[in-house]
């Protein structure tokens, strides 16, 4: 989720049919709920190398790729009970589990680091799947607001570092 910016939905319902490797790189297909369109995510070495790991042991007939034995729909694939249960569980293992971080939050941390990495805003747009350019946006507006130093050039304003006179600005 957080190198690929897959939505935990996405996980949830992903079959292995969808799993492929091409050019010895790991692919979901993602199925989109308007339409018949789909879009190919990539998968990190990483995440491709585990999600094989994973595959090997699996020894049912299930299609969904990730199953539990017990907490599954009536469809066969997680439930998002059952989903958030174990994203929880991760946390904690991490000891990260006071912290506010959530299943989508890893997705918007992909979108963060590509940007980071010296990504575009197209690349970062395909990178989530985004229809309108304006919704990938908001994240290169964070980021721009956060290296902006408006508050430090107020507090030099205030501190008369600037060279100017506050009293003459106030009258």
């Amino acid at each position: 989720m957080i190198t690929s910016g897959l939505r935990s939905f996405e996980i949830i319902h992903a079959k292995r049919s969808d799993y492929h490797i091409l050019d010895g790189k790991g692919v979901i297909m993602i199925h989109h709920a308007k339409g018949h369109q789909k879009s190919a995510v990539k998968l990190s070495k990483g995440a491709k190398e585990a999600l094989d790991d994973y595959l090997k042991i699996r020894l049912d007939d299930n299609p969904y790729l990730f199953i539990s034995s017990k907490q599954t729909t009536s469809r066969g694939h997680l439930s998002r009970t059952f989903f958030m249960g174990m994203f929880k569980k991760l946390l904690k293992h991490c000891g990260l589990e006071d912290t506010m971080i959530t299943p989508h939050a890893l997705r918007h941390s992909a979108a963060y680091f590509n940007l980071l990495r010296g990504g575009t805003l197209e690349e970062t747009r395909q990178l989530l799947r985004h229809q309108d350019l304006q919704s990938t946006l908001v994240y290169q507006n964070y980021l721009l607001r956060l290296n902006d130093d408006q508050e430090e050039k107020i507090d030099a304003f205030i501190l008369k570092e600037e060279g100017l006179d506050l009293l003459i600005i106030l009258e």
